[in-house]
């Protein structure tokens, strides 16, 4: 809605050429004189007025928190990553502005809180490890790592099948496994042959030596 605010503004006084740029255009605060280019510092002190407008409630020290626009680009790209899984990575990429998938991957693994990642990778290798049970292996020259993920789960509980052991079994060991960082998840882009555009995303499993 600000963008078609500051589109008709442009359009009605033929300012187009001079807000080139800004993300944000504002009338003026005396009628429909002139436009506000809404530069960071004016972003910034209407959110603090929004802030102080809503009451957000002060901490121990009396101090209230003021919203950021960094901040609320961080929260969305995390929230749709939390609602989307790996499945809206690669549109995450390309919201951040990103080259490669890796780049926001690790973006996501540095601001997610708390220990909810490594799970959040279990249940995605838990879901890849079905997938396999019921569609088999991947082809020969499939690098992913999955498979050799399978073959260790299979190996741990000396088994040639998945359904040879209880569900719950298998997927606490997946679930430990990933927690002791017996595994990780390395996400990164595919590329068309001459590599001008991303076609799609691959995630790695890469497994490590588990103390024991």
């Amino acid at each position: 809605l600000l963008q078609r605010l500051g589109e008709g503004l442009a359009t009605l006084h033929a300012e187009k050429r001079k807000i080139k740029g800004y993300l944000f255009c504002l009338p003026k605060f005396g009628g429909m004189s002139g436009i506000l280019r809404a530069d960071v510092h004016l972003l910034d002190k209407h959110l603090d007025i929004f802030c102080d407008y809503v009451g957000l409630e002060p901490d121990s020290f009396g101090r209230r928190w003021y919203v950021r626009i960094h901040e609320m680009r961080k929260w969305f790209l995390l929230l749709l990553f939390w609602s989307g899984r790996y499945d809206v990575l690669d549109a995450a990429r390309w919201i951040a502005g990103h080259k490669d998938a890796s780049h926001i991957y690790a973006y996501i693994e540095r601001e997610f809180p708390g220990e909810e990642l490594p799970k959040l990778e279990a249940e995605y290798a838990i879901e890849r490890l079905y997938s396999i049970e019921v569609n088999g292996k991947h082809a020969p020259d499939d690098d992913s790592g999955l498979d050799t993920l399978y073959e260790a789960v299979l190996r741990h509980f000396n088994v040639d099948s998945l359904s040879m052991v209880p569900e719950s079994e298998w997927i606490d060991y997946v679930t430990n496994l990933r927690a002791q960082n017996g595994f990780i998840l390395e996400p990164h882009s595919i590329y068309s042959d001459n590599r001008t555009e991303v076609v799609g995303i691959n995630v790695s499993f890469v497994l490590r030596e588990v103390s024991a």
